[in-house]
């Protein structure tokens, strides 16, 4: 005892001895050459299966003659990230878009053009006839 202070004794332990206690202290040289290498081992597979299933829509596109493999590769890889991209890139990885030489029923892209440009005349015109519309309704007398 030091200054009237009481020390702790040391921890009891009950029935079982001290030396019970650490019985894997001997395995611990033989664990460390186990352990260790999983510490590399493991995180490097997992890299690997990242690389590999990011990659996989882009090589089955790219190994069917997908038109459009870099843009489901691409897809592929930012599925990683977003979990729901990636079955969606890998089923497209498998769908080939119909070709507009093939299926003529099909526009191509300068019908689509023309589309839009006649669908914004007629807007154009649908705003001019309510402009008279709301014209003639506001002013007082006419029609009567």
């Amino acid at each position: 005892m030091c200054l009237g202070i009481k020390t702790p004794g040391p921890p009891s332990y009950g029935s079982r001895k001290r030396a019970d206690m650490f019985e894997l202290q001997g395995a611990g040289p033989a664990l460390n050459w186990i352990v260790v290498p999983l510490l590399f081992v493991i995180p490097a597979l997992l890299l690997v299966a990242l690389f590999l299933l990011g990659g996989l829509p882009g090589r089955i596109a790219a190994s069917c003659g997908h038109r459009r493999s870099t843009a489901v590769m691409l897809s592929g890889w930012f599925g990683l990230f977003t979990i729901v991209l990636w079955p969606a890139a890998l089923i497209w990885a498998y769908m080939d878009p119909p070709d507009t030489e093939q299926h003529p029923g099909l526009l191509s892209h300068d019908d689509i053009k023309d589309t839009a440009v006649a669908l914004r005349r007629v807007s154009d015109r649908v705003a001019r006839i309510e402009e008279l519309i709301f014209a003639n309704a506001l002013s007082p007398g006419q029609g009567e």
